[in-house]
């Protein structure tokens, strides 16, 4: 899935994003997000979001994002 004309993405949006991608996923397809916008993807690496699909996390410096560790 192709996020390079996504410019933001509120990071309490990402529930309802994973319900999505995980509805779309199944046996025959697997969905993995791609191209980032740096803003987006940062928000999406602090709140661990995308280490379910391979993406390495990012620290969150100033403790503004709920993540499991």
């Amino acid at each position: 899935m192709d996020f390079s004309d996504a410019n933001w993405i509120d990071a309490n949006m990402s529930a309802p994003l994973g319900v999505v991608l995980s509805r779309i996923s199944n046996d025959v397809n697997t969905v993995h997000p791609i191209s980032f916008q740096p803003a987006v993807e940062g928000i999406l690496l602090k709140n661990l979001f995308l280490t379910n699909y391979g993406y390495s996390k990012k620290f969150d410096t100033y403790g503004t994002t709920v993540g499991l560790l």
